[in-house]
């Protein structure tokens, strides 16, 4: 089959680092909480909800603080903006297939401080679309932003690849008809890729 479209996740996939939003230990150090279980839980509740734009982020950061009785650090902002390296093999690869006509997306869960990050860093360059969840007020693994995606890039899920490091979200994409890729480096990523797309 010939696919028209490549749906790519960021973290962990164009980049081998995951967004800030899921090193849940680094935003409990920042609010100097002890790891526990159920700081964890109500973290990523709280990140479920921002990554969607339910919270803002100054109100996230305040429902946190609340909760565990800490004052917000003046330089709290400073956990999104961390280093992103990008996997340039697996770049240089999309530039060569987007040239033969295949549409490349980005279809990433991410908060608004995060997205902002990337764009002042140019990480989002060079796409055909970008979807993303605190924009779009929807998040993987809700079929709706695959559904909208497709919707967007005017193809069909069998004309799709996904890409994405997390299984649920693959789960999603493949129960609607994606091929799918789960991402475990940037070698098996292209390996991959090039036995569908060659």
């Amino acid at each position: 089959m010939k696919f028209r479209a490549l749906l790519l996740d960021f973290g962990g996939v164009l980049s081998p680092n995951g967004l800030p939003g899921e090193g849940l230990d680094r935003l409990l150090q920042n609010l100097d909480v002890e790891p526990a279980l159920e700081h964890y839980e109500q973290l990523r509740l709280l990140l479920d909800r921002l990554k969607i734009n339910e919270l803002t982020n100054r109100k996230f950061w305040q429902e946190f603080a609340e909760h565990h009785k800490k004052q917000i650090p003046s330089d709290i902002e400073s956990v999104w903006k961390t280093d992103f390296p990008m996997h340039k093999k697996l770049l240089s690869y999309l530039k060569k297939v987007k040239a033969q006509g295949l549409t490349i997306a980005i279809l990433s869960n991410v908060n608004a401080p995060v997205r902002q990050h990337l764009i002042d860093l140019g990480a989002y360059e060079g796409y055909d679309h970008l979807f993303l969840s605190d924009e779009l007020g929807m998040a993987k693994p809700d079929p709706r932003i695959f559904e909208h995606a497709l919707q967007k890039m005017g193809v069909d899920s069998q004309e799709t690849v996904f890409v994405d490091d997390q299984a649920r979200n693959i789960e999603a994409a493949e129960k609607l008809g994606m091929t799918v890729i789960l991402a475990v480096n940037e070698e098996q990523i292209i390996r991959e890729l090039k036995s569908l797309l060659e």
